[in-house]
């Protein structure tokens, strides 16, 4: 339980700071936001293989 809130304030920190950041440079959040999730996608995906080893790597 704890690790999952964790994972979900890991993933939700970069996202807010990116849309916060890029929202002040002009930047829709919107697209701000996928980008993000996608390159948090991309990152987790890459080392997908590395994760399932050792999950503590998350």
């Amino acid at each position: 339980m704890i690790k999952s809130l964790l994972l979900t304030l890991l993933l939700s920190l970069p996202t807010v700071t990116a849309a916060t950041t890029f929202s002040a440079e002009g930047q829709d959040p919107m697209s701000i936001i996928e980008e993000t999730s996608s390159y948090l996608l991309k990152t987790l995906g890459d080392n997908r293989e590395a994760f399932t080893a050792d999950p503590e790597l998350l």
